[in-house]
């Protein structure tokens, strides 16, 4: 639920029109985290499977081997790291990329008032301001975020009206 993997967003050009490059960099921690996660929920799963409710509706595991993990036994962890490898992929909310921080802090993009560094006017208000992923959904963290930023706004402009 926390994974340790950093993927990365880069500008290739001023264009707002030209696309970031956007890696996820899924499954990339150097000590493998992400991967021993996924495996210990493969093995909660196999054993869900083996009681009798699941075995009332007949679920298994497919032992269709994974093309690219053919050089492996078939249920061993070395199989499923490869299988987990080469056939998941990230439905998670990206967060961090636009990263709140301090000044000092060079991977920072937006103070706490979430105004970007270095740009005038400009405020980033989502999900992609929390520097790491949290254990849930980000959808409650999204509306705190919009409502913080809707005080922030209201504050702000006040005093100038």
């Amino acid at each position: 639920m926390r994974p340790k993997s950093f993927g990365s967003v880069k500008l290739d050009s001023k264009d707002p029109l030209v696309p970031p490059q956007i890696d996820i960099n899924h499954l990339s921690d150097k000590q493998d985290f992400d991967i021993e996660t996924v495996l210990a929920g493969t093995r909660l799963v196999e054993k869900f499977l083996k009681t009798q409710s699941f075995k009332k509706l007949g679920a298994y595991i497919d032992p269709t081997m994974v093309k690219h993990c053919k050089g492996f036994d078939f249920d061993s962890d070395a199989y499923w790291k490869c299988a987990i490898r080469y056939e998941s992929y990230c439905l998670r909310h990206p967060t961090g990329t636009a990263k709140m921080g301090p000044a000092h802090d060079k991977e920072a993009v937006v103070d706490n008032h979430l105004n970007v560094y270095g740009i005038s006017s400009l405020r980033i208000a989502d999900n992609s301001i929390v520097p790491v992923s949290i254990t849930g959904h980000m959808m409650a963290p999204a509306y705190m975020i919009g409502e913080k930023a809707s005080d922030l706004i209201k504050d702000f402009w006040s005093w100038r009206v």
